[in-house]
């Protein structure tokens, strides 16, 4: 699913069904928007929904199941609490709920200056390393969503203080990326480092980039060349 599609729910929903997704699920899924929509609408943070619908994409093209899916859409790290996860269980059911739960479990101490120095490589709370490894033991699903999440905030940093996308760039290069290594999920660590690597080494990246195009530009010369 292409990205750009994510900003309208409607037409989401009709590439579920192109994509032959049994009718059942695709009113899951909207069930779960409309309950993400009314929590974003309420709180007057309309962009968290663009944000949801981006992570919910990333989880389409890896194929994930439909509660996968329907958790990602419901997982919101800004949050967490009892009565919101009594009401996700009682209208979508305690795999979800539990799912749900689980992603809050991988949420991470945020990154200090001081581990964002050259040659210093970040520091992790002990109890949320514990807290990352028992959500993976309980439900591999759990990763895909944060791993999904993660990708996304990078995605939407663009026009955050510099700071701040180091921060999370840290994060992610430290922690997320190898860990959609470690699963294999190659489709999110490239992308993750890819991103990750904009920020914390702009030169680097800016420098591959265009040696990069450079060579496509060379090869479709080339290829142009051999079809005449």
């Amino acid at each position: 699913m292409k990205h750009a599609e994510a900003g309208n729910i409607e037409n989401w929903l009709q590439k579920l069904l192109q994509e032959n997704i049994a009718s059942k699920a695709v009113e899951k899924i909207r069930l779960a928007l409309e309950f993400r929509q009314a929590e974003v609408l309420a709180d007057n943070k309309q962009d968290q929904l663009a944000y949801t619908l981006g992570v919910v994409s990333s989880l389409f093209d890896l194929q994930v199941d439909i509660d996968t899916l329907v958790a990602g859409i419901l997982h919101d790290a800004s949050i967490f609490d009892d009565e919101r996860l009594k009401t996700i269980e009682k209208t979508f059911g305690g795999n979800i709920s539990a799912l749900v739960s689980g992603v809050h479990k991988m949420d991470v101490m945020p990154v200090s200056e001081k581990n964002l120095q050259p040659g210093r490589s970040l520091q992790i709370d002990g109890e949320n390393l514990r807290k990352m490894l028992l959500a993976m033991v309980e439900d591999v699903r759990v990763v895909l969503i944060k791993l999904a999440d993660r990708l996304q905030r990078l995605r939407q940093i663009k026009n955050s203080p510099p700071e701040l996308q180091q921060k999370i760039a840290a994060q992610v290069h430290e922690i997320f990326a190898p860990l959609a290594n470690r699963l294999g999920i190659w489709q999110i660590k490239w992308q993750l480092e890819d991103l990750s690597l904009r920020y914390l080494q702009p030169e680097a990246y800016h420098r591959i980039a265009k040696s990069l195009a450079e060579r496509r530009t060379d090869r479709e010369e080339y290829i142009e060349q051999f079809m005449l």
